[in-house]
């Protein structure tokens, strides 16, 4: 066992089911028993707590699950993404985490024709394990502190890994099972992905902490979460706001469609006070916020039993240091701090007395936390933060673009889009150049809307920001 101890009890729980994925399901036994077998062929593979690995999930199979529960029970210092990612983001990873094994779904090629691989071993089903050249497993670096690897955009929005300890996950799991008070009685239904914070720790690690049921959403939709609230009688969803805005304004989904949940925690976002109100209106059901960072964990949250003042996204929990820094300016320290970013030194984005700049403003008052905007130009689409640089960059590497500009506006549903304004060199259809980014950007990270100018407007301070770092 490494430094994460297990979440399935088999002797305490035994039968009950404790996954279902698309109406498959396992037992907490069956569970134990698989992600030992798993933990076990890792084990024989020499992936122990100072290995650097990365791994892929589907977010779609059980499978994925298994594996995943069998990884974090080692240990290791674990890299996660999803098989979404694009391709250049990839590279990204593969060269800033400089991690040569892989454990890979069928299909997924996580070489991006930038590494050789040297070898492939099986692991569990549809999942492999990817060697790539130059990996020497006697050469590995006892000093190094196993730690979750999770990509971020920090506080400027450029992706970065974040160095987050397995206590985090083992305090933060336990947080969500104390604040919102899980049972072992409750079919928690998650649609959010598992190599996020808030998916990994939130919805899955607290569910099965407690011994409740862990229904993941494959592909969600407003009408498949519906299906799955009643077929596996769901008393608690955990979505982002875009979800819930969904759930609310579609003309199909009756009143008393989520009848059975007693709790709705969202996250990624800010939910406006708006969108909260009509929700309850048309469910009569309380949306529970939490807000916080993969940098920091959950800073505060509504309360299951307290309405909070309009404005506020919840309490700051007990455990959260909060200090000011000015203009609205807040740093953090909490204990499920992050440990840094990889390859910087800690003290570059922690300070000496372990706080971390978020780079929201804010501030509290009787208890509660405010957000009035942020101090860095990221533009927030649905939870996911999009450097306007990044998206300039690849949007002026297509030959027929001249200058480009990337900002975001508000968006009812999403709380921001990207727009872009572009003056070209030479005729090139939109459909083309939207195709060219998809080539090599994440798809929520192209522009909805592309504005051919004779001449964009700049300001200097435009110009520095985007070029800062």
């Amino acid at each position: 066992m490494g430094g994460l101890a297990s979440f399935t009890e088999p002797f305490k729980y035994g039968d009950k089911t404790a996954i279902s994925v698309d109406h498959l399901r396992l037992s907490y036994k069956e569970v134990a028993e698989l992600v030992k077998q798993i933990r076990l062929s890792l084990n024989g593979q020499s992936i122990d707590q100072h290995e650097r690995i990365g791994l892929v999930l589907d977010n779609r199979s059980i499978s994925c699950l298994l594996v995943l529960l069998a990884v974090l029970e080692i240990s290791p210092i674990l890299l996660l993404i999803d098989n979404q990612m694009k391709a250049l983001d990839l590279q990204h990873l593969v060269r800033t985490s400089s991690i040569k094994r892989w454990i890979v779904p069928g299909g997924f090629d996580v070489s991006v024709g930038t590494e050789t691989v040297q070898s492939t071993a099986p692991v569990y089903r549809e999942y492999s394990l990817v060697s790539f050249k130059g990996y020497d497993q006697e050469n590995k670096n006892q000093a190094e502190e196993p730690c979750l690897l999770q990509a971020t955009s920090g506080t400027g929005g450029r992706v970065k890994l974040a160095k987050v300890p397995y206590s985090a996950l083992d305090i933060g799991s336990r947080w969500y099972d104390v604040w919102f008070g899980f049972k072992e009685e409750d079919n928690v239904l998650s649609t959010v992905p598992l190599h996020h914070s808030f998916g990994l720790i939130g919805s899955f690690l607290a569910t099965l902490r407690v011994g409740a049921t862990f229904v993941h959403c494959v592909e969600p939709t407003p009408r498949k979460v519906v299906q799955l609230v009643h077929s596996e009688a769901c008393t608690v969803l955990f979505g982002v706001p875009l979800l819930l805005q969904l759930l609310e304004s579609s003309n199909l989904i009756a009143p008393d469609a989520l009848e059975s949940l007693r709790l709705l925690i969202s996250s990624g976002a800010k939910l406006e006070s708006s969108k909260k109100e009509a929700f309850d209106k048309k469910f009569s059901k309380r949306i529970q916020q939490v807000y916080g960072s993969t940098e920091t964990g959950v800073i505060a949250a509504s309360s299951p039993d307290v309405e909070e003042p309009e404005g506020a996204v919840g309490l700051l929990l007990p455990d959260v240091e909060w200090k000011d820094g000015g203009d609205q300016a807040f740093a953090i320290r909490s204990r499920t701090l992050f440990l840094g970013y990889l390859g910087e030194e800690r003290t570059s984005s922690v300070s000496i007395d372990h706080y971390y700049q978020t780079g929201d403003l804010g501030y509290t008052a009787d208890g509660y936390v405010y957000l009035t905007g942020r101090s860095k130009p990221f533009i927030n689409v649905s939870g996911r933060k999009i450097d306007p640089y990044e998206v300039t960059k690849a949007m002026l590497s297509h030959p027929d673009v001249r200058n480009a500009k990337v900002f975001g506006i508000k968006d009812p549903y999403y709380g921001e889009k990207v727009v872009a304004e572009v003056e070209l060199e030479s005729e090139v259809s939109m459909v083309q150049l939207r195709q060219y980014l998809l080539d090599n950007l994440a798809p929520y990270k192209v522009p909805a809307t592309i504005e051919v100018v004779e001449q964009i407007n700049s300001s200097w301070k435009n110009t520095y920001i985007q070029n800062e770092g």
